[in-house]
């Protein structure tokens, strides 16, 4: 009886120090796989003046959500070296490169171009466009001087998007003072500003597509 006891216990104890171990590991590796911050970077939108609102009466354009590879779907801000880009495990941005930009696209043509904005679109109001816009790259390149590289592809749809009526690339770099969250959102910043503001004046450039 004693030596089954014995057995029993012995048996119990090594199993309990198994459990106890695997407890004991499994912490240590989320601690250490977690990272201990993590930085909002925000993108300042354009300063949209009082005296550019959109005429009540000015053609309405519609935005559609832009889109951006499945590799890119996510808010790690990203690395480049090269060719290759790496997610940052400490760094995000607000939302994924596409929905960063939908928002600062409607938020410039808001205040400039020549069409009043709808987004997101509700299948009901008339239009005279459809801007649709796709993300190619989001990055900051690591180097002595960073560099967040912005390339994006944007096309001019007729009503009910029937006809293509005009394409384009835009691209935008800004420089940043030290590869750091606040400096990388600066230059975000700018980059944006000025991809959004390419945007915008290639809308009023191709205005006699529209309203032809």
């Amino acid at each position: 009886m004693l030596l089954r006891t014995h057995i029993f216990l012995k048996r119990y104890a090594g199993l309990f120090i198994k459990t106890f171990g695997c407890l004991i590991l499994c912490i240590v590796l989320l601690g250490c796989g977690s990272p201990n911050k993590q930085y909002l970077l925000q993108i300042a939108p354009p300063v949209c003046e009082e005296t550019s609102l959109r005429a009540l009466d000015a053609p309405v354009l519609v935005l559609r959500d832009f889109s951006t590879m499945p590799g890119m779907d996510r808010t790690a801000v990203f690395l480049a070296n090269n060719n290759v880009i790496q997610p940052s495990t400490t760094w995000y941005w607000e939302g994924n490169p596409a929905e960063v930009m939908t928002q600062a696209v409607n938020d410039r043509l808001a205040c400039e171009g020549p069409y009043r904005i709808t987004w997101p679109y509700r299948g009901r109001s008339e239009h005279a466009a459809v801007l649709h816009g796709r993300v190619r790259e989001f990055q900051i390149t690591r180097g002595q001087r960073p560099v967040f590289t912005l390339r994006l592809s944007v096309e001019l749809w007729s009503p009910r998007e029937r006809e293509l009526l005009g394409k384009k690339t835009i691209r935008a770099n800004a420089e940043a003072e030290t590869l750091s969250p606040q400096s990388a959102a600066k230059a975000a910043s700018q980059a944006v500003a000025d991809a959004t503001g390419q945007i915008a004046t290639w809308l009023e450039e191709t205005r006699g597509l529209v309203l032809e």
